[in-house]
């Protein structure tokens, strides 16, 4: 029985020591900072998840408090391929690509869903991938970070979330 017992704690606390890994376009994305499981990360206030593709990355943003909160989109910063830049939705069009973008208000115990993409990315022949395996596989790995800026009342917070996007040793011959 002491046995079964170790067995099951054993893989209770393994399977909570693994980051959260997403695959994609033949690599594997995982989040390094915060530390978080399955591409969440949370604290009393906000919860924030990640859901990442080679162009969108769908961020859904929790509100876990009593009072609105508001998230400035023209202040987000997505930084990739040591590139900062800010971000478009998935539903801007090219034209107005460079538009303000605006403030959400986020209600009391809701949650904001938005797909976005770093605007340097979107060039004279469309949008290029935010990441690229061809890349990844000859320079090793990329890291991709963005800033969330949160306002609680007069006083703004920035979140910053750290990627990591390789490919797997034995996929990379």
């Amino acid at each position: 029985m002491n046995r079964i017992s170790l067995l099951i704690c054993s893989l209770f606390v393994f399977s909570f020591s693994i980051n959260a890994q997403v695959k994609e376009s033949g690599c594997i994305i995982e989040q390094t900072t915060p530390g978080a499981n399955d591409m969440i990360w949370e604290n009393d206030s906000l919860k924030f998840s990640f859901v990442p593709t080679s162009y969108f990355w769908t961020v859904r943003i929790e509100n876990k408090t009593s009072d609105k909160i508001i998230c400035d989109w023209d202040k987000v910063l997505f930084i990739y391929d040591k590139t900062t830049s800010g971000i478009v939705f998935d539903d801007t069009i090219e034209l107005k690509k460079n538009d303000p973008k605006g403030t959400s208000t986020i209600a009391p115990n809701t949650i904001l869903r938005k797909d976005i993409f770093p605007i340097e990315s979107w060039g004279e022949y469309g949008l290029s991938p935010v990441f690229l395996r061809q890349l990844i596989k000859k320079w090793g790995e990329d890291k991709i970070s963005i800033i969330i800026p949160i306002q609680f009342g007069q006083d703004t917070q920035e979140y910053e979330f750290t990627f990591r996007v390789y490919i797997p040793e034995k996929k990379r011959k």
